[in-house]
């Protein structure tokens, strides 16, 4: 399901790129075909018996001078017509990708259908709360509040999913300030994160403020993340994140 981020060495990384680039983009094929043209051209020329050097019309000759050309036509009409770069459907996206629902207008309770500032669930349970359970929750958000931080994370797709086949992403897991006005992470001492069972390793500590204690993950599902954060003075709060991916990708 999931896996800790490991950058691959800079060679090899550099040639899978340059061979992806040129494999899954139309403009690198036909770089790849004009290689591939003067090639032969330069194979054909290079073995040819004295004879063709001295038949300016022999159809190879023509072919040789007039191919440029005919590329340059081709790239003309190729950006004219293109509004936006090519791109194939295999090329990955590798830029973050915004999480969002779409929400049915049927299904938004009337309570909220207003605009106002409402709160409400689908259907509620009639009947008054019982007072220890708002008690009760009552300190718990108060504490959740007090507090000050809770996580967040973002996701970059690296492959999208697909029927039989997982995707790849790329999370980043941090601390944050509830109150977006407060960016002091100062009293933040250190975060211990806990990650999944398919992770080969599933704790870590950060103490890195400048990083907003960030955990890194490459994932290929779904997963819960726990979070110890202690404050300087001691004070400690376990936060969780379900970290929820584009897509929710098929298992």
């Amino acid at each position: 399901m999931a896996d800790i981020l490991t950058p691959p060495s800079g060679d090899i990384a550099a040639i899978g790129g340059l061979r992806h680039t040129l494999t899954h983009h139309p403009l690198g094929m036909v770089g790849l075909f004009i290689m591939l043209v003067y090639g032969i051209g330069g194979v054909v020329t290079g073995f040819a018996n004295p004879a063709f050097y001295s038949n300016p019309h022999h159809p190879a000759v023509i072919f040789l001078a007039l191919f440029p050309a005919l590329i340059l036509i081709a790239f003309v009409i190729l950006v004219a017509l293109s509004h936006r770069t090519p791109r194939t459907p295999q090329a990955p996206q590798a830029e973050p990708v915004a999480m969002k629902v779409a929400i049915d207008p049927a299904n938004v309770p009337s309570a909220v259908a207003s605009g106002l500032l409402r709160a409400a669930t689908t259907k509620t349970v009639d009947g008054e709360i019982d007072r220890t359970v708002r008690d009760r929750l009552g300190q718990l958000y108060q504490r959740e509040v007090d507090f000050g931080y809770c996580l967040l994370h973002e996701v970059t797709v690296l492959r999208d999913s697909k029927p039989g086949l997982l995707g790849t992403f790329r999370v980043r897991v941090w601390v944050e300030a509830i109150d977006r006005r407060r960016t002091d992470l100062r009293p933040v001492a250190h975060v211990t994160y806990r990650v999944g069972p398919n992770f080969p390793v599933t704790t870590f500590c950060s103490q890195d403020k400048a990083s907003q204690f960030d955990l890194w993950l490459t994932a290929y599902g779904e997963c819960p993340v726990l979070a110890e954060v202690k404050l300087a003075d001691g004070d400690v709060v376990i936060l969780r994140r379900f970290v929820d991916l584009p897509g929710r990708p098929l298992d």
